[in-house]
Formats: C-alpha cells, sequence, structure tokens
C-alpha cells in the first residue's frame, strides 16, 4: 500500500504476542489482527497494552471479529496515544458487501487520517444499512451469543474425536488433525457437501479452518467427520 515496506514477524509457539521483537522491529507501524485470522486466538488487551509501551511507532489493532469476543481494546485508546483500533461491519453484522468500517484513536491520529481519506468513502446506502444493524442489537447480542455457545461446543466434540482446537474469540475455530493432513479432511467433507478452509502452507497443512453454523449445520459437519473416521476404520 503506497509503495510501503513491510515485514512478518512469526507468532509464538503458542500463538502468544512477541512483544520484544515487535517493539524492536523498526517499523513505523504495527498491524495486529485481534482476534486473529486463521488461528481465531485472541491477545488480553493487557498484552497489547505492554507493546503499546514498548512501541514507538503507530499500533493498528483490527477488531474485525471482536464482536465474538469477550473483551476488546477499545479503552487502550484513551491511555496510549498510538493505538488504532479498526472495526467492521463485514463479520458480526453480515454486511461484508457494504463495505463499512470505522476506526476509534486519538484525535491527532484521526485528524491525519481525514487528510488521506476518500471525499466519498461512504455511501448513503451503507451508512443506511449499518445505522440499521447498529439499531437491532438485541438480535444481533443473540446471534454472537449463538456463536460463541456452538464454538466452545465444536470445540469440545472436536477434542474428543482426537482434533488440537486452539482457543478461539472469534466466529471461527482452527484444529488440527488427527493424522496431520488437513487436506484429505477438507476434501473429505467437500465431497460430503461440506466446506471448510484449509490451507496449504508450512504449518497450516495440518489443520482446518471451521467457520461456526447452525447448530444443524454444525451437527453435519461433526457427522460428517465421524462418516470418515468410520470409513477409515473399515478399510
Amino acid at each position: 500500500l503506497a509503495d510501503a515496506k513491510h515485514a512478518a514477524i512469526p507468532w509464538g509457539a503458542d500463538w502468544s504476542l512477541p512483544i520484544e521483537a515487535l517493539a524492536n522491529s523498526g517499523a513505523d507501524a504495527i498491524y495486529l489482527a485481534n482476534p486473529n485470522a486463521p488461528s481465531g486466538t485472541f491477545v488480553p488487551p493487557s498484552d497489547v497494552a505492554k507493546l503499546a509501551e514498548a512501541f514507538e511507532g503507530l499500533l493498528l489493532v483490527d477488531e474485525a471479529y471482536v464482536d465474538f469476543a469477550m473483551d476488546n481494546c477499545l479503552s487502550l485508546v484513551n491511555h496510549h496515544a498510538n493505538v488504532l483500533v479498526t472495526r467492521s461491519f463485514s463479520k458480526a453484522y453480515s454486511l461484508a458487501g457494504l463495505r463499512f468500517g470505522y476506526a476509534v484513536g486519538n484525535a491527532a491520529v484521526i485528524a491525519e487520517m481525514m487528510k488521506v481519506k476518500d471525499s466519498y468513502n461512504c455511501d448513503a446506502i451503507a451508512a443506511i444499512a449499518a445505522a440499521a444493524a447498529m439499531e437491532d442489537r438485541e438480535y444481533a447480542a443473540r446471534s454472537w451469543e449463538h456463536v460463541r455457545n456452538e464454538r466452545e461446543r465444536l470445540t469440545v466434540e472436536l477434542r474428543q474425536l482426537g482434533f488440537t482446537v486452539l482457543p478461539s474469540q472469534a466466529n471461527f475455530i482452527f484444529a488440527a488433525c488427527p493424522d496431520g493432513n488437513g487436506r484429505e479432511l477438507y476434501l473429505g467433507l467437500k465431497q460430503q457437501g461440506i466446506l471448510v478452509r484449509h490451507f496449504d502452507q508450512a504449518g497450516l497443512a495440518d489443520k482446518v479452518r471451521i467457520t461456526i453454523g447452525t447448530s444443524q449445520e454444525n451437527n453435519a459437519l461433526l457427522g460428517g467427520i465421524k462418516a470418515m473416521t468410520s470409513a477409515e476404520r473399515a478399510a
């Protein structure tokens, strides 16, 4: 973006935030997705605050999935001038096609953003739809609670089936397959009309990302996995 140079700094082995490595990276800005994708893991605000204190540049915290989490980093804006929190209506409000979101940060940071934003960066239809979505908070809250409950249920049942499941605070879970073959599980479920996400790259190939659906959809997923397991045993 704008010819900016970027560098990736890996998470800790336990998906912990590498505060020292980030703080000493020499970067002008850090982008932190929290909850993270595709792992769904969440960095506690206390750890994000430590990074904000140790880092001299801008710390952008992307909270696209935060409505499915139990905590957030919004309060850090009041205590750290270098923290900018962004949120989206694409995930929890199901308005992905409208591309509507917002940022919360120090007045000086927001002022710099206003200098470079497009003149018509948000159309009227998107604004009206976003306002309507925010008015129906009761329905949204019920939907998010359903995701949390089903996320916990799926996590427990997948672990019972031998999967290693990372603790998630998003609307999906990241699970390592018992046999280490994420692609085989992905293809086997696809043949049954069930789609999960597989990442064919180093460190992730043994895992699949599973979006939390309705109770019926989640039951179908579990049934599909059990059917594959039974077929393997029979063979």
